[in-house]
């Protein structure tokens, strides 16, 4: 029947746009690691951002239904319109081996670091207790 065939293709599809976020995770940890990130705090608390050309990408973390939260990306356009959004359990779900939680988290207090000049406050103290 056509709605089987149909099903088969939004699999398919949420799986390749799994696989796509799982991707823009990987870079941007990766690239945020190495500092080329501009990340930015946001109106909400915990909520970072980071722009590009025609998108923001913003990283945050709410309370999951384990002990551990869950954290969420999302995509947004220039006039902040919500284009996608994930979270590690989605992504998780959709990849076995994908890892998003970690990698999520990792990227999620890098930009917090990086936004409150957490190495340059510590840097300072460390040098004043010399």
């Amino acid at each position: 029947s056509s709605s089987a065939g149909a099903k088969r293709t939004m699999t398919t599809e949420l799986f390749s746009t799994e696989q796509k976020m799982l991707k823009l995770v990987q870079r941007l940890h990766a690239k945020t690691a190495a500092g080329q990130v501009p990340w930015e705090q946001t109106a909400t608390e915990d909520v970072f951002q980071a722009s590009f050309p025609n998108y923001v990408v913003r990283i945050f973390r709410k309370p999951g239904s384990s002990a551990e939260p869950d954290y969420l990306l999302t995509i947004r356009d220039a006039v902040g319109k919500l284009i996608e959004s994930t979270s590690d359990v989605a992504i998780n779900e959709a990849i076995s081996d994908a890892k998003a939680f970690t990698l999520m988290k990792e990227l999620h207090d890098m930009a917090r670091r990086q936004v409150f000049g957490v190495d340059k406050a510590l840097d300072s103290l460390l040098s004043e207790l010399e």
